[in-house]
């Protein structure tokens, strides 16, 4: 057997970073850091497949050396992400991207270039502690020390700080996780070559399963972010589920005043949504609100007030003039997002519970216009 990881363990690997891979590229690729890491995590892949040299045993020694390249380049796309979480300028990424990746590239030739005795009789860089396995250790394992150190910073640094959502905590802690793992096969690698202890490890099993479990810890970082922006798009988040009750009460409100709908709604996390139907509703409130006569113009509880507005709304479909005069009104609008949503859901739960609109004389003549906003 020449490939260290038996394909049942290597084969659900390869699919869960493959299809993490994917999706990424599908749902998140717009942002520079982002395609980084998306980046990174195509060779990652490439790395998991080029390890089962099985696929190709003529070539096993070639096919480990391009898998040892494969984490370098990958590498490289980690290194140019962790410097924009330290707070490097993202106007001169992509040239310090190309160096990255530079020094990536010519990593990959010295190794091959070293490995050039061992392809040649069919063994692996690094089995052996000589001269070829000292170039691929400090070839390697200099550009990982300086993006681990610098990812290791950054990720402390952020644990540390306050306002962190679970799922960040998460991320950062499993980032912490991943790279003490892939620190082992380094760590024996060097007690051998030190001679203080043969290891008996021909395939270098050693350097495949830390590298394994590293990726497949570094792939499940990557699919924390992936399963909150899906969540968001399917409205299954917190922001989700308040548009979902706030949509029937948006619903009746912009049909009403068609004109402060901004722009048709394209699809958009659920944050944004939430924030623009809020605006919306907002601002009906303030159109409607001048249909509501000035005596009737005092605070409210949400129960009155869905009533006067469903009134406003009846007396504006029948042609009534605005009122001349009423008093500060009673519509949401603190300066604050998060307390406008509390109170605009507290109007929504009245009046999705009670539908004012249909209670009110005349609501049946207002058209199967107003039959599909009800949803009824």
């Amino acid at each position: 057997m020449t490939s260290p990881i038996p394909l049942s363990l290597a084969v659900p690997v390869i699919a869960f970073v493959g299809l993490v891979t994917l999706a990424r590229r599908i749902v998140l690729h717009d942002t520079l850091i982002d395609r980084l890491l998306n980046r990174a995590l195509g060779w990652a892949l490439l790395c998991l497949v080029l390890w089962q040299r099985s696929l190709a045993p003529q070539h096993f020694s070639l096919m480990h050396q391009l898998s040892m390249g494969a984490i370098m380049m990958m590498n490289a796309n980690l290194y140019g992400t962790a410097k924009l979480w330290a707070g490097a300028e993202p106007d001169t990424a992509r040239a310090r991207q190309w160096r990255y990746d530079l020094v990536g590239a010519t990593t990959v030739v010295g190794i091959l270039l070293a490995g050039t005795a061992a392809r040649n009789d069919g063994r692996l860089i690094g089995a052996l502690a000589n001269w070829e396995t000292g170039v691929a250790i400090v070839l390697m394992w200099i550009p990982l020390i300086a993006c681990g150190r610098l990812a290791w910073r950054v990720a402390t640094r952020e644990l540390r700080s306050d306002g962190l959502a679970t799922h960040e905590r998460v991320v950062y802690g499993i980032l912490l996780a991943a790279m003490l793992v892939g620190c082992g096969g380094l760590l024996i690698t060097v007690v051998e070559f030190a001679g203080w202890r043969t290891v008996d490890d021909p395939m270098l099993v050693r350097w495949a399963a830390s590298n394994y479990s590293a990726i497949f810890l570094g792939s499940a970082i990557l699919a924390v972010p992936l399963v909150v922006s899906l969540r968001s798009r399917a409205g299954w988040d917190r922001s989700g589920r308040a548009c979902r009750k706030l949509e029937p009460l948006w619903r009746d409100l912009t049909a009403a005043v068609p004109g402060i709908v901004l722009a048709p709604h394209t699809r958009v996390g659920s944050d944004a949504r939430l924030v623009r139907m809020t605006v919306e509703i907002r601002d009906a409130l303030m159109h409607l609100h001048r249909y509501v006569p000035a005596e009737d113009d005092t605070g409210q509880r949400p129960e009155r007030y869905a009533r006067l507005i469903a009134r406003a709304i009846m007396a504006k479909d029948h042609g009534s003039d605005p009122s001349p005069r009423h008093a500060g009104h009673r519509t949401v609008d603190t300066g604050d997002i998060d307390s406008d949503v509390r109170q605009l859901l507290e109007l929504a739960h009245v009046w999705n519970r009670d539908r004012p609109l249909s209670h009110l004389p005349g609501a049946k003549a207002r058209g199967p216009r107003w039959d599909a906003v009800r949803g009824t």
